[in-house]
C-alpha cells in the first residue's frame, strides 16, 4: 500500500464491516515500511509469524532483523534449485582490510545452466542479483548478493557477507522457502 513519505502510517487496517455484505477479510497488521513511505501489511501479526520468528532469532541486531524483513518483500522471480546442489560458505577475501568479496556468491557452470542461466548461444555480459532461503551445514541461510560464475567451484559458493540470518535444520519454516532459489537477473556495467 502506497501512503506517500509524510503521511502517519496505520499499525491495523480493518474491514468495512456493513449489515448486507458478508465479509470474511481479515484485520491487516502492519509489517514494515520503506522509505518511499510503501507499507506492507499481513493478515497475522508477525510474532504468529514462524518463517518471522526464525528471522528474529537469527539475527544479529534488530537493523539486521529489519532488513532481512525488507528482503522477503523484495520482488523476485523464484527459480527452483536443482536437487543436491551443493551450498557452501566461505569467508570473504580481504586485501588491506578491505572485504573484495563483499556481496559476491559464486556459481558453478553446471549450476548455472541447471538454473536456466547459462544457454550455450549466449555470451555472459551480466551478473545477477540473487536473494535466496538456502540449504547451508545443517540449517538453512536467508542470503542475497551478486551471483557470479566460477568454474572452479561446486555448486553454489556464499561469501560470509552474502549471509544475513542462519538458522538450524528442525526449526519450522515454510517447505517452499527452502526449495525455491530467489534470483533477480540484473545487468551489470562493464
Amino acid at each position: 500500500m502506497q501512503l506517500g513519505t509524510r503521511k502517519t502510517k496505520p499499525r491495523l487496517l480493518y474491514p468495512l464491516v456493513l449489515a448486507e455484505l458478508q465479509n470474511t477479510a481479515p484485520q491487516l497488521h502492519a509489517v514494515c515500511g520503506r522509505e518511499n513511505g510503501q507499507v506492507y501489511f499481513s493478515a497475522i501479526p508477525l510474532s504468529e509469524s514462524v518463517t518471522v520468528m526464525r528471522l528474529l532469532e537469527g539475527a544479529r541486531d534488530i537493523p539486521g532483523f529489519y532488513g532481512g524483513l525488507l528482503l522477503l518483500t523484495t520482488p523476485s522471480t523464484f527459480v527452483p534449485l536443482p536437487t543436491r546442489t551443493p551450498v557452501l560458505a566461505a569467508p570473504d577475501a580481504v586485501v588491506d582490510d578491505i572485504a573484495t568479496t563483499d556481496g559476491q556468491a559464486e556459481v558453478s557452470v553446471a549450476t548455472a545452466r541447471k538454473l536456466g542461466f547459462l544457454v550455450e548461444e549466449a555470451p555472459l555480459y551480466s551478473t545477477w542479483q540473487f536473494r535466496a532461503v538456502l540449504p547451508l551445514e545443517g540449517g538453512f541461510c536467508l542470503c542475497k548478493g551478486m551471483l557470479l560464475v566460477n568454474p572452479n567451484v561446486q555448486g553454489i559458493l556464499l561469501r560470509d557477507s552474502c549471509i544475513k540470518v542462519r538458522w538450524q535444520a528442525g526449526s519450522l519454516v515454510h517447505q517452499q522457502d527452502i526449495c525455491n532459489f530467489v534470483l533477480e537477473r540484473k545487468q551489470t556495467q562493464c
